[in-house]
């Protein structure tokens, strides 16, 4: 087991990712965590990301590829959502690839 000489420390907002989850955006299921920050990964540009915050409101937001957005989401909506489709299918199951949202907490 790799030794963490920060264990003994609190965790604040503006401290490093400790955990990420890729993200299939759902219209009707929540994150299962709210989010310290989103990435749009593998892909370059500005996209459109449709948000429930943690207050709940629905926000649509346009997120550049490769940044760590400061973003306390609770859902990722498919609706409004629009990211090229670069998931790949096999026997029905989707496989994880290396496009697409990934969120950070």
């Amino acid at each position: 087991m790799t030794a963490d000489p920060f264990a003994s420390f609190a965790t604040t907002p503006d401290d490093p990712y400790s955990n990420a989850l890729e993200v299939m955006p759902s219209d009707t299921a929540n994150l299962p965590v709210t989010t310290r920050a989103l990435l749009i990964n593998g892909l370059h540009g500005i996209f459109p990301v449709r948000v429930m915050l943690q207050s709940g409101a629905t926000v649509t937001l346009f997120l550049m590829s490769g940044i760590p957005h400061p973003i306390r989401a609770t859902r990722i909506y498919a609706t409004g959502t629009a990211l090229p489709d670069t998931s790949v299918r096999t026997t029905g199951v989707e496989d994880v690839t290396a496009a697409g949202i990934v969120a950070l907490w």
